[in-house]
């Protein structure tokens, strides 16, 4: 402050100040010819005050405890009242009655927990769930823990639960599996209700060297995250429409805000988009498996507005924000251990935006008709976050290692800010 103390002499004064930092010296204890103490500020008052601000930061992360999920019963009731409402609902019984759920990546993270939830709390009735995996062993194990929650329930209290598990292998990176899977479902079943595109992947830090391709030579995480779905849901589309109300839910994120889909519309010299060849985006390597998945979550949307402008079926996209899976890290290492106690839990409140959009149902604002026109169709668990647009908007291309080290810095504030305001809000996805 003593430095800009004197603004009587505009001409003056920034050049004093110039000459006054130019003689000072690198030793603390020097004095300027002013005659001050010291010409570094002292700054042990900041030692202090990062360790508070370390250990509030610490205490969000790790002491506060997680949101709990709701209550989804009255929310599948009102599902039921309004799409079936002439479906008998016992007292005690689960809601769904006589629904047919397919879900993909459904042995770990959010698949896991969606089917796990479906299964113990919201499905009865005659209901099927379609369990979609890659690994035979692993859609065994979970059928097996299924079927002897079932009994052990049965024999507590003398009811038993009429929920069909079936499986289904199919590996997404190969899209001839996804098209033989789908077959065997088209074969097996007259309709299907609810379809959760879940399954996903990030490549992380390898992803920035080696370059992984799906069967079909496509990259590794839009092959998986975006082309297996797409063929999926195009193959299943008619039993969908059969179904009373079909409805098709997009395991997306906010990420998708971090790209402006020019990687979606430029085409390399062979014709194949630059999302969609092996090594995926271009740009600043540091951020490239990032973008790879942004683009792969921005598809997604983009395909969910597709489905209801082409076929009529709802389709909408959630973002689940961070949870708890085995997409940051391996199950039991270091960085998996730490990061699950940072985000939401995938049996828990990170399941919140998937459910709310699987039993939402429309509501009608008749004091404003000019609402009801684009029904908005992204759904979020927490607060915040989905400011991202705005770098797309204002910075060109050409600043495309700016952009994404902004938007990666927002993402990891988000850990943070997720458990001081979780939320059940919906709003448009781009």
């Amino acid at each position: 402050k003593n430095e800009f103390a004197d603004k009587g002499n505009d001409d003056g004064c920034f050049l004093k100040y110039c000459n006054r930092m130019s003689n000072l010296s690198l030793t603390p204890s020097s004095q300027t010819n002013d005659g001050n103490n010291s010409s570094f500020p002292r700054i042990s008052w900041l030692l202090p005050l990062l360790a508070l601000l370390g250990a509030v930061v610490g205490h969000i992360l790790f002491v506060l405890p997680q949101p709990e999920l709701e209550n989804l019963r009255p929310h599948a009731l009102e599902y039921m009242q309004h799409y079936y409402p002439t479906t008998s609902l016992e007292s005690q019984s689960p809601p769904l009655q006589g629904l047919v759920v397919a879900v993909t990546g459904c042995t770990s993270g959010i698949g896991l927990g969606i089917v796990r939830k479906l299964y113990s709390d919201v499905l009865g009735g005659n209901s099927t769930i379609i369990a979609i995996g890659r690994s035979t062993q692993k859609l065994e194990k979970l059928k097996n823990e299924l079927l002897l929650e079932k009994k052990t329930a049965s024999e507590s209290t003398g009811n038993s639960k009429e929920v069909t598990v079936d499986i289904v292998v199919a590996d997404l990176s190969d899209l001839m599996s996804v098209a033989k899977a789908s077959q065997l479902i088209l074969y097996k079943y007259e309709r299907l209700d609810i379809l959760v595109n879940n399954a996903g992947l990030h490549t992380g830090f390898p992803g920035l060297w080696n370059f992984e391709e799906t069967k079909q030579n496509y990259e590794l995480t839009f092959g998986v995250n975006y082309l297996a779905h797409f063929l999926l849901t195009e193959k299943l589309m008619p039993l969908l429409q059969e179904s009373r109300h079909p409805k098709v839910i997009q395991i997306s994120s906010r990420f998708h805000l971090g790209v402006d889909g020019s990687d979606l519309k430029n085409e390399n010299e062979d014709g194949l988009l630059i999302a969609a060849q092996p090594g995926g985006s271009h740009g600043f390597v540091l951020f490239r498996s990032q973008r790879q998945y942004a683009n792969s979550k921005l598809a997604q949307i983009l395909q969910a507005r597709s489905l209801q402008r082409k076929y009529g079926v709802e389709a909408v996209s959630i973002c689940p924000t961070w949870v708890g899976t085995q997409i940051v890290a391996p199950s039991k290492s270091v960085i998996h251990s730490i990061f699950s106690k940072l985000a939401f839990p995938f049996d828990g409140f990170g399941l919140s935006s998937v459910f709310h959009a699987m039993l939402d149902v429309p509501s009608i604002d008749k004091s404003d008709s000019s609402k009801n026109t684009a029904r908005r169709d992204f759904y979020v668990n927490s607060g915040g976050g989905g400011y991202s647009w705005i770098f797309n908007k204002f910075l060109p291309y050409s600043t495309l290692p700016v952009r994404d080290f902004i938007i990666q810095s927002l993402s990891i504030i988000m850990l943070v800010i997720q458990k001081l305001r979780p939320v059940r809000e919906t709003h448009s996805s781009s």
